[in-house]
Parts: structure tokens; C-alpha cells; sequence
């Protein structure tokens, strides 16, 4: 078998998978749906991958690894350029935001898929997904998380993450490109214009994080 007949498999095997997953969920998919629509057989499936667990985490690190690697990249500059003191948060976001929104956008004709396939994370729990998750992200988090610290030290750890929690959340909504926003804004904001998007998003992320921290009893008053 040549070395481009193995790469069309296997990502003929993770396409398949991918759509199914969103479809259907990662509990009611079968490897025999996935070898049926990849149109490859069995043995093919536990060859590149082992297991059901193990393709699934494969198909999350195609779509997030090339993501995390450039925040890291980006990440790493940042920290070169500034050795001591603070960072420059506006430039950490950027780092962080930047390559997930851009990435989901150059990713166009799978969009839709990967949105309902992070949809199923959240609608289907469980202790391999959230072990996964862990292991696709628990890095970048804290490293990300350490950054935001040294840019605003004077944000208590707790209140920081979350913070960075919300600030995910913003950005996944981004992502779901809402329909509807831009006619309701009268066409002032387009969530297709990445680069305005991005710059609304890091000012609005950059502000939320610097707010002075306040207790939950000053909050409730």
C-alpha cells in the first residue's frame, strides 16, 4: 500500500467520522456506519486508530491541533519579546482568539459539522470525553492562563478563570456565525468580516478581564 493510499484512508476514515459524530452523536455512531461511509473495511479502522475512543480524539486533534500549535507559536513570541514584567494582553488574546476564529473560517464547508460536533460535547458528557478535552487543551489553558496572569496580576486566580471562561464563550458564539446579527445591526456589524470581528472581540475580552475584581458580596448587593 502506498504512502498516499494510507493518508487518503485515513482521512477518508476521519471525514466519515466527523459527519457521523455531528449527526448522530459519538455514543449512537458504529465504526460499521464510519467504514460504510468512508467506504473502507474494518480492519482499516484498527489499523490507524485502535479503537472507537481513540478515533474520536484523532478527529478532534485534526480539527484542534493545528489550532493550539499556532496559539503556542504565538504565544511563545510574545513571552520572547517580553522576557520580564507584564504581557500585553490585547496581544495574548489575539494569540489565543486569533487562530480558532480564522482557522473555523478558512474551514468554511466544515463549519457546520465541527459546530455540531462541539455541541455534542456539551450534550453528551462523559469521563472519556472530558479526559480528551483535558489532554487537547489542559496545556494551552494553563500556559495561556499563567500569560493572562502576568499581564493582570492585581485578578485573582479564581476570578481570572473566569474570566477566560467567558471570554471562550464569546468566542464560540463568534463561531456559530448567529444569523440574523448582521440585519438586526442594520448592517453595522458583518461576523463575516473576520478582521472587525477579531478587533471587537479582543477590545470587548480586554476589558472584561481588567475590570477591577470585586467580591461576590459586593456583587449581590
Amino acid at each position: 500500500m502506498s504512502a498516499t493510499t494510507v493518508t487518503d484512508t485515513k482521512e477518508a476514515i476521519l471525514d466519515a467520522a466527523e459527519a457521523i459524530f455531528a449527526e448522530v452523536g459519538f455514543e449512537k455512531a458504529s465504526i460499521r456506519q464510519i467504514v460504510a461511509a468512508a467506504d473502507v473495511n474494518l480492519a482499516a479502522v484498527h489499523y490507524h486508530f485502535g479503537s472507537k475512543e481513540a478515533l474520536v480524539e484523532a478527529v478532534f486533534t485534526r480539527c484542534v491541533g493545528p489550532v493550539n500549535a499556532e496559539r503556542l507559536e504565538l504565544l511563545h513570541a510574545i513571552e520572547s519579546a517580553h522576557p520580564a514584567g507584564p504581557l500585553p494582553l490585547e496581544a495574548l488574546l489575539e494569540a489565543f482568539l486569533a487562530p480558532m476564529i480564522r482557522h473555523a473560517r478558512a474551514e468554511a464547508p466544515r463549519r457546520a459539522k465541527m459546530t455540531r460536533l462541539y455541541g455534542r460535547l456539551v450534550a453528551e458528557p462523559s469521563d472519556a470525553l472530558e479526559h480528551m478535552m483535558k489532554r487537547q487543551f489542559g496545556g494551552v489553558v494553563k500556559r495561556f492562563a499563567a500569560a493572562f496572569h502576568r499581564a493582570i496580576p492585581e485578578v485573582p486566580e479564581p476570578e481570572l478563570m473566569w474570566r477566560i471562561f467567558f471570554t471562550v464563550g464569546a468566542a464560540a458564539h463568534l463561531l456559530l456565525d448567529p444569523p440574523g446579527f448582521k440585519k438586526v445591526s442594520h448592517g453595522m456589524c458583518d461576523p463575516a468580516d473576520v478582521d472587525a470581528a477579531l478587533e471587537h472581540l479582543v477590545r470587548y475580552a480586554a476589558a472584561g478581564l481588567r475590570a477591577p475584581a470585586a467580591t461576590l458580596k459586593e456583587t449581590r448587593r
